[in-house]
């Protein structure tokens, strides 16, 4: 499985960066084929923006999973 981690407008802690790997790990704790879990990939995307009506900052957070047959796609 490769989990990529990408931050937009924030510095990530190595921390922070290890608990969301975990976290996408243990989602994905149902597969349990080896092969299966070698060709899935999850893409993990945090962006910080200022809203514009509001004037405050706030983030969004993006989940990409790409399976043999299927993607899936979190946003929050």
């Amino acid at each position: 499985m490769k989990v990529s981690i990408h931050a937009k407008g924030i510095d990530l802690l190595k921390e922070e960066k290890e608990y969301a790997e975990n976290k996408i790990r243990d989602i994905l704790h149902k597969v349990h084929s080896s092969e299966k879990k070698e060709s899935i990939v999850a893409k993990y995307e945090i962006d910080k923006e200022l809203s514009h009506s509001d004037k405050k900052r706030q983030f969004f957070c993006t989940l990409t999973l790409i399976i043999p047959g299927k993607t899936l796609r979190s946003e929050a």
